[in-house]
């Protein structure tokens, strides 16, 4: 890759920052490279020394300031988990369920040809429509969505279209680890995505602590909700009960904050697939805030006390596909936790 193609690709994909901290980028990069084409390197090797564009950008976009900054949020990933598609096996069955769970590819895959439409081990070998592993062809040509690792990016966009607010972010090992004062910022958005992994008891602590100290906390995913039954860690910090798992293969609308959207439960290649979703339920003192509307489960749930303000969904924010709708859910939640109780 040339310099000029280079500039440019990396010029699309600093979208969120504005003009004049983009130029300054840019210019940043061209330079570098000026000056080791100078030294005797190609400039085709220079502008590969950056590595792949899309990780940089990722990496330049980990933080963003402000124009009169309103306060500072902080994005926590806690979604890095990768899974293959649903397994079928008993003593009749076997093969992959893709229409059950696709699973979470790294990144995006051209590896599916379609769904399997023969499971039973007594057809094996055969090469009818349904012997023991024939698939059809409705996936071919297709690149499969999974875990592309750009959240805190999209998470990003949505808070810098909603208002004047900046953001940094860390990892959820960061936050473990006891290094981060979350006092420092004004809110925290803990992305879990479809992570099902278990919150660690420091992890745990350090949720409980911001609280404590009046925090304003957001967390969204899909695989997430076991957490709440830890130490009644839903009851006693997030203000919401488990109400356990229910299916999202039909995609139905979830409703709430004045609209509706959906959220894909099988394989496409906009957004890694949510099968299933997480049921929130509030307690006392927190209402309901979303509902899926195919058997009318919570969804998503919120606490405004006097002590501090969470914000809990059951389902992945970085899935509302329509970036005005998600930007709008954003800004909803932002003022939510932010903004001050009318008397």
């Amino acid at each position: 890759m040339l310099k000029s193609e280079f500039l440019d690709l990396l010029n699309q994909k600093l979208s969120l920052i504005n003009d004049k901290e983009k130029e300054d980028i840019i210019l940043e990069y061209g330079t570098y490279i000026d000056d080791k084409i100078a030294s005797g390197v190609s400039e085709e090797e220079a502008v590969a020394g950056f590595g792949d564009v899309d990780e940089l950008a990722k990496e330049i976009l980990s933080a963003y300031k402000a124009k009169r900054s309103k306060g500072t949020l902080l994005i926590v990933n806690g979604f890095d988990a990768t899974s293959g598609p649903a397994e079928v096996n008993s003593a009749l069955l076997q093969g992959f369920d893709l229409k059950a769970d696709p699973g979470i590819p790294d990144g995006q895959t051209p590896a599916y040809c379609g769904y399997q439409q023969g499971f039973s081990r007594d057809k094996a070998g055969l090469e009818t429509g349904d012997g023991l592993g024939v698939s059809d062809d409705a996936l071919e040509g297709y690149l499969v969505a999974g875990n592309t690792r750009d959240y805190v990016f999209v998470h990003g966009k949505a808070i810098q279209r909603a208002g004047r607010y900046s953001f940094v972010s860390c990892s959820d090992e960061t936050l473990e680890s006891g290094s981060t004062d979350l006092t420092h910022y004004d809110m925290v958005d803990l992305i879990c995505g479809a992570d099902a992994k278990t919150f660690s008891a420091s992890m745990r602590e350090a949720l409980a602590g911001y609280c404590r100290q009046g925090g304003r906390l957001l967390v969204s995913g899909s695989k997430w909700g076991a957490n709440l039954q830890k130490d009644d860690f839903g009851k006693n910090v997030l203000k919401c009960t488990y109400g356990g798992r229910f299916s999202n293969l039909s995609s139905a609308p979830v409703k709430g904050a004045g609209t509706s959207f959906r959220i894909q439960g099988g394989a496409n290649e906009s957004i890694y697939a949510v099968p299933s979703m997480e049921c929130v339920m509030p307690v006392e003192g927190s209402y309901s805030a979303f509902a899926y509307t195919n058997g009318n489960y919570g969804s998503g749930t919120v606490y405004r006390g006097e002590d501090y303000r969470t914000f809990v969904l059951g389902f992945p924010l970085e899935c509302v596909e329509n970036t005005d709708v998600r930007t709008y859910l954003m800004q909803t939640i932002v003022q939510t936790l932010l903004s001050k109780k009318r008397r």
